[in-house]
């Protein structure tokens, strides 16, 4: 079995050691070791506890996987450029509990994570470091790029463009063949009906760009 840990220490984390729990189940592949995170040297909670920060991952000596655990598109970006470990692989971690309508066909970068009931259709396209999260939908040729957070019930539709670290809140949805910016956010159950201008936060039906 190969060693696993998580960057991050709180409900997200916490969730994806439920996942690999879950996976380990069905196919035993990695001994949890604990959590990284430089904010909180001396954190734990019922999984494991803080074993170091960055500079202790980056530092570590034998063969470690890693899933980045923080729900910020800017974290997961930032936390990602700094792992320059060569020995950290960051596997995708894809729940048995999602539905994956052509496994052998999805195309995903690295430390990707897809939870339980997400559903993700033919032709799809995933960067590196995304999270999918539970009861998302993703359509058929969409393209996701990376570190994009997903929220419980969000609805991309087919043949979508989305760009890198783009947060979707709860309940949103993009619309047929749009294509979504870099950065961009789109509230809680809000839903897109024409491409998102990059850095822009939209929200309502029909999503619109928020003026601050």
């Amino acid at each position: 079995m190969r060693d696993i840990a998580i960057c991050g220490s709180g409900g997200l984390a916490r969730e994806i050691t439920c996942l690999i729990s879950a996976l380990n189940a069905r196919e035993p592949r990695w001994r949890f070791i604990g959590y990284f995170n430089e904010y909180d040297p001396d954190g734990c909670c019922e999984y494991g506890r803080v074993i170091g920060g960055i500079d202790e991952l980056n530092a570590w000596p034998t063969p470690l996987d890693v899933v980045i655990g923080v729900g910020s598109p800017a974290k997961l970006a930032k936390i990602s450029a700094e792992i320059t470990n060569p020995m950290v692989g960051m596997p995708n971690l894809v729940s048995p509990d999602a539905t994956v309508f052509d496994p052998e066909r999805l195309r995903m970068g690295r430390g990707n994570v897809i939870f339980p009931g997400a559903v993700v259709s033919c032709g799809v396209e995933l960067g590196d470091c995304n999270f999918i999260n539970y009861g998302v939908t993703v359509g058929h040729d969409a393209r996701i790029g990376s570190c994009c957070a997903l929220m419980p019930g969000v609805r991309i539709s087919g043949a979508a463009r989305v760009g890198d670290r783009c947060f979707f809140g709860l309940n949103s949805a993009v619309l047929q063949g749009l294509t979504v910016g870099a950065d961009v956010t789109l509230g809680a159950g809000a839903i897109l009906i024409r491409d998102a201008e990059p850095g822009r936060l939209y929200l309502g039906i029909p999503a619109k760009p928020h003026q601050p």
